[in-house]
């Protein structure tokens, strides 16, 4: 590539949030010192990132499992945040914009009051928003911290109540694993961790970061899922969970 061509790619790839992932996989056939000066630069740029999107996660992660330990609560970590938080080989460059967790649905209120005592406060003020969410969604009105400005998501499903599929929320809850992160916290077991990206990324409508979700089950699906039995396993849950179409989808 030219440096024309080279500029083009990292828009692109910055605009899919995967610049980071996709520097990676270039450095891995050629070498960072034969790029051009910006390309490396950004590349630089993209590490530096990543080490303090990882440190402020660490730290956010904390301060939020100890607002909810009052309430005997263990939030299950969602999505990139698990991804970040486990050190999945894929995952120091992996972009997100808020943390997302899921609790249990009867927790809800307990948890709502909880983050609101700890700076957490509702972003959609609106009644009807707050009625539309609190119908017809898997989750809380997003959430952002009053100080450090952080977005929280707190879901009590993996999919909205509206949705075609219908994932028990307790059968994913009671599969959960502490997680090697951070012991205060939980996440979703590989093949649990796995349908609900596919989920996400067919039946949800993210379509500005629909490379990023597809990149996400190719890194699951290489790091859990290498072996027949593994698979037997997989294809089991999907059906016991109702999201054999979109494990389907994702095959």
């Amino acid at each position: 590539l030219d440096e024309a061509a080279w500029g083009l790619l990292i828009r692109q790839a910055r605009n899919a949030n995967v610049l980071g992932q996709m520097l990676s996989a270039v450095e891995a056939h050629v070498s960072c010192d034969q790029w051009p000066l910006r390309a490396q630069q950004s590349f630089l740029a993209e590490k530096n990132v990543a080490d303090h999107r990882y440190a402020s996660l660490l730290c956010e992660i904390d301060v939020l499992s100890r607002a909810l330990a009052p309430g005997n609560i263990r939030p299950v970590l969602l999505k990139g945040a698990a991804y970040a938080l486990e050190k999945k080989p894929f995952s120091r460059f992996r972009n997100f914009g808020d943390i997302d967790v899921l609790v249990p649905h009867n927790k809800l209120n307990e948890v709502e009051r909880l983050l609101l005592a700890s700076g957490w406060l509702t972003t959609k003020v609106d009644e009807y928003d707050q009625m539309y969410y609190r119908r017809w969604m898997h989750e809380l009105p997003p959430m952002r911290h009053i100080h450090r400005g952080t977005n929280l998501d707190v879901h009590h499903a993996i999919l909205p109540l509206t949705a075609r599929y219908k994932p028990d929320s307790g059968i994913l809850l009671a599969s959960v694993r502490q997680s090697s992160g951070l012991p205060s916290v939980d996440i979703l077991c590989p093949e649990d961790m796995f349908l609900h990206g596919a989920a996400h990324l067919f039946c949800e409508g993210e379509s500005e970061n629909s490379l990023r979700n597809l990149l996400d089950l190719r890194n699951l699906w290489i790091d859990s899922f290498t072996d027949k039995n593994s698979v037997v396993v997989l294809v089991n849950r999907a059906v016991e969970l109702d999201l054999t179409v979109v494990l389907a989808l994702a095959g």
